[in-house]
């Protein structure tokens, strides 16, 4: 009788627990494998003004320079979605080098700038009405530009290695976009 009753818990006991372990085994497999992603943030300075630039300064200066400690975000799909969360966030490193695994698939990295609707409604606001330097800001210019992410991700299942993502820098009156500036320009 001791035996049976033994014998009945311990089978009880260790029917949860099988299905339990078979469910995460089942998970486990339904969870496709990450692949490693690597690359480099580079920018890219723009020239505002000041003396003018022999060719040879410009194309010097025109390079493209790593770009340390820039803060990404990645997303689902080819195009930034404002209301889609972010399923990754990153920071390049001193040299302007990142790395880390997604599963293969279309993802698309945006800046903090681009990564929700704050900015795009303080844009919005700001710029509804002609400023004294600016035009009223186009709204259908707007959500393209906003929908447009930094770069495109095609992961391969045998990963990407060498993904450059570059940034171009704006020139002080030129950083409100889908809006024309005509105030004075500097010297």
């Amino acid at each position: 009788m001791l035996y049976t009753t033994v014998m009945r818990k311990t089978i009880l006991g260790f029917i949860p627990t099988f299905f339990l372990c078979s469910a995460f085994s089942v998970l486990k497999q339904n969870q496709p494998e990450k692949t490693k992603v690597s690359g480099t943030v580079m920018r890219v300075k723009a020239h505002c003004g000041g003396a003018r630039m022999t060719e040879e300064m410009y194309n010097e200066f025109s390079k493209p320079i790593f770009y340390a400690n820039k803060k990404l975000f990645i997303k689902k799909g080819k195009w930034n979605d404002l209301k889609k969360k972010p399923i990754l966030e990153f920071i390049s490193d001193s040299t302007g080098n990142f790395s880390f695994s997604l599963p293969p698939g279309e993802y698309c990295i945006v800046d903090e700038y681009k990564n929700d609707k704050t900015n795009y409604n303080k844009l919005l606001n700001k710029f509804k009405e002609p400023t004294l330097h600016y035009s009223a800001i186009s709204s259908s210019c707007l959500k393209e530009w906003f929908k447009t992410p930094a770069a495109v991700l095609n992961i391969p299942s045998s990963g990407l290695n060498n993904f450059v993502i570059t940034f171009y820098d704006e020139c002080s009156w030129n950083k409100v976009p889908c809006a024309t500036y005509h105030g004075p320009l500097p010297p």
